[in-house]
């Protein structure tokens, strides 16, 4: 009977070693980005990252207008949009998929063609 129980323990005991070194990796926080929303510029103008890495733009609207921010992937798919008014701040959250050249644009009329587009340049 002991020598049974001894077996049933170590089998438990390696179970146990298996099931915790599958835990998931606990999730990095997200890279903070500061954007600066100005008439009419987007600062800083380029930014890199990696493709599945996380990123926290945090957007500060320092103009007299309401600003928006559109993340738009390689294909123009817009991923995230975010409107700020005059002095006020905001956050958005991406992970990038896919590698290349993203866009962060105001959409309010005539503001991109103004300037306000800044490129996020994702690498594998």
């Amino acid at each position: 009977m002991t020598r049974i129980w001894r077996s049933s323990w170590l089998t438990a005991l390696l179970v146990m070693g298996m099931l915790s070194s599958c835990s998931p990796k606990p999730l990095e926080p997200p890279r903070p980005v500061p954007l600066k929303l100005t008439e009419f510029t987007i600062t800083p103008g380029e930014i890199s990252a990696q493709v599945g890495e996380r990123l926290s733009f945090r957007i500060a609207n320092l103009g007299v207008l309401e600003h928006n921010v559109s993340i738009q992937d390689p294909s123009g798919e817009e991923v995230a949009l975010l409107s700020v008014l005059p002095n006020q701040h905001g956050t958005l959250q991406i992970e990038p998929s896919t590698a290349g050249e993203w866009k962060i644009i105001c959409t309010l009329p005539g503001h991109e063609m103004a300037g306000m587009t800044a490129s996020l340049s994702v690498s594998p």
